[in-house]
């Protein structure tokens, strides 16, 4: 939209709102869905796939498709977050068992939290990607798959590391 003439985003916002009688919370949005078909100064294609990243599945109820990628996120939350505490999981075995001055186990306060964020992430996640663009959620799930790669590459080079070191 930085290529579009702000009095012409200002104008057609306008329009819209007085067409439509709602506050539409993503106004450059609607402009480019209904507007770009009239008018080629607010063109852009916004297609990915097949998949229309300006589309909200709030919005499109009908359309199954709007509903992939949030799904898709997701599936990759959980596999990270999957990931993330089976890592943890493996350096709390490695570590000693804290005491405190009882003599007793100390509750990690930080495992709990982590515990409780691997459910709760998703759901936060998935509540925002249903009333946000597409897009968001594509840029979210993106982010997930390349941090999944990444902390699987980095689980391999330091596991190989500690076979190394205990040889």
């Amino acid at each position: 939209m930085k290529k579009v003439d702000p009095e012409l985003i200002t104008d057609y916002t306008t329009q819209i709102k007085e067409e439509t009688g709602s506050n539409d919370a993503y106004p450059e949005i609607s402009i480019i869905r209904e507007k770009s078909a009239e008018d080629d100064r607010v063109y852009i294609n916004m297609e990915f796939l097949g998949l229309d990243l300006s589309s909200i599945p709030s919005k499109d109820f009908k359309d199954w498709k709007t509903y992939v990628i949030p799904v898709l996120y997701v599936i990759s939350s959980f596999v990270s977050m999957k990931i993330t505490t089976s890592m943890q999981k493996k350096s709390e075995k490695n570590k000693e068992k804290k005491l405190d001055e009882n003599g007793e186990e100390e509750i990690d306060v930080m495992a709990q939290t982590n515990r409780n964020m691997t459910y709760m992430m998703p759901i936060i996640a998935i509540s925002i990607s249903l009333v946000a663009p597409l897009g968001l959620a594509l840029y979210w799930l993106i982010n997930n798959i390349l941090m999944i790669v990444e902390r699987l590459i980095l689980n391999r080079i330091f596991k190989d590391k500690e076979e190394l070191v205990n040889e």
